[in-house]
């Protein structure tokens, strides 16, 4: 009974955190408010988006490419990657991308290990880069109180990317020869595989390249979210403006991390956007309905090309199996 309870408990409970945000932040928000903020939106802003959002996906697709040493039709990794776009929110801690992403490179001939590595080490340039442009972008809140703690935060950051980046091959080693591992075969199987992934890319020239794809992932995906913020807040395009708001939006992503969120990060994201931009002092007459509108905006069009895909790698399978039969 009680394994039950809280086996519904677990789906049931992001549905409740969802609704009781949304109940706490819009009872005294009329919809005129909302409209308002809604008409603000320009249509050629909309499809900037959507432009620039595509390019970081090509730049994506590029970087699994490489780290998959293109084992995979970059068209097929394409769609795989718009899939793991969309499936970042369906479960905390970015737990649904790994497993979409390693399922379907494992349905195009790639192995699990080799899958699951390559995911992982994305995410660690993501930080890596994550924390460069942050580093610059510190330079840009001198107002802020708490400039100390960020600046350690962001070293914090860039430290153990980079050390995951350079020493996870020889740390996989070490373990993989420790005696107690000999007992779980399948653990050591799996440990040897991904030892010997890193040990393939090892490259300096490497990862130069993918630390520079990945700047300019980060680049193209905080300037195609603040190009809707603009559009939102009639906020002018300056660089100081474009540094604290990616600072901002950062921030607000690592709610994406978190073992408990809202129902497809609803609710939790808003939130944490309302919390950050409050802190930096950015003045916005609603940054949860701000948050919430670009929130909207970023998973209706991310579900929308990544289901698309998803059925068509489905049909694509399927259609293989019948020439195949």
């Amino acid at each position: 009974m009680n394994k039950r309870f809280f086996k519904y408990l677990k789906y049931i409970f992001p549905f409740i955190l969802t609704a009781l945000i949304f109940y706490i932040f819009l009872k005294k928000t009329s919809l005129e408010s909302i409209r308002e903020y809604k008409n603000l939106l320009k249509i050629e802003y909309l499809f900037l988006f959507f432009i620039l959002s595509l390019v970081g996906t090509i730049l994506r697709t590029i970087r699994y490419w490489i780290l998959l040493e293109k084992k995979l039709g970059f068209f097929d990794l394409f769609l795989i990657t718009l899939v793991r776009n969309f499936s970042v929110d369906l479960l905390p801690a970015r737990t649904a991308s790994l497993l979409f992403y390693t399922y379907f490179t494992n349905k195009e001939g790639v192995n699990i290990e080799e899958g699951g590595a390559s995911f992982i080490v994305s995410m660690f340039y993501d930080l890596l880069s994550l924390s460069v442009l942050l580093s610059f972008a510190l330079l840009y809140l001198s107002s802020f109180d708490n400039r100390g703690g960020l600046f350690w935060a962001v070293l914090f950051i860039f430290t153990l990317s980079l050390f995951f980046i350079f020493f996870s091959g020889n740390i996989l080693s070490i373990i993989s020869h420790i005696k107690f591992i000999n007992k779980f075969k399948k653990i050591k199987v799996a440990l040897i595989e991904i030892e010997m992934y890193f040990e393939k890319h090892n490259s300096l020239m490497e990862r130069l390249e993918l630390f520079f794809l990945s700047i300019f992932i980060r680049a193209f995906k905080y300037f195609s979210l603040f190009i809707l913020f603009v559009s939102l807040t009639n906020t002018t395009f300056a660089i100081e403006k474009i540094a604290i708001f990616s600072f901002g939006i950062s921030a607000t992503e690592l709610s994406s991390i978190l073992p408990v969120q809202g129902l497809a990060g609803f609710g939790t994201w808003e939130l944490a956007f309302k919390y950050v931009f409050t802190i930096l002092r950015i003045k916005l007459k609603n940054p949860f309905i701000v948050g919430f509108i670009i929130h909207t905006i970023t998973q209706v069009w991310e579900y929308l090309i990544g289901l698309i895909a998803l059925i068509f790698l489905f049909l694509k399978r399927r259609v293989q199996k019948d020439i195949w039969f």
